[in-house]
């Protein structure tokens, strides 16, 4: 999952991944490893600002996004965009 660092859904979900005794890591977009949320075991700081969210993308199966408008937008490597 890729969003805000600090709280947030990112924040939620890296809770749930350590309750279900998982380990998390957080690809920031920073150069500070204290940009991670608490629940985050490995901060890796990747100073690509919002190209990391490029990165992200590209090396993902499927990806998702819920904007604000409550569009949900998909992009499934080897099709269209599927705007739901």
């Amino acid at each position: 999952m890729e969003g805000p660092d600090t709280g947030g859904v990112m924040e939620f979900a890296c809770r749930g991944a350590k309750a279900a005794g998982g380990i998390t890591v957080g690809l920031l977009p920073g150069k500070d490893c204290s940009e991670a949320n608490p629940f985050v075991d490995i901060p890796w700081p990747t100073g690509l600002g919002r190209a990391r969210n490029a990165v992200l993308a590209a090396g993902s199966d499927a990806v998702g996004r819920c904007k604000w408008t409550g569009n949900i937008v998909l992009k499934v490597p080897g099709t269209k965009r599927l705007k739901l």
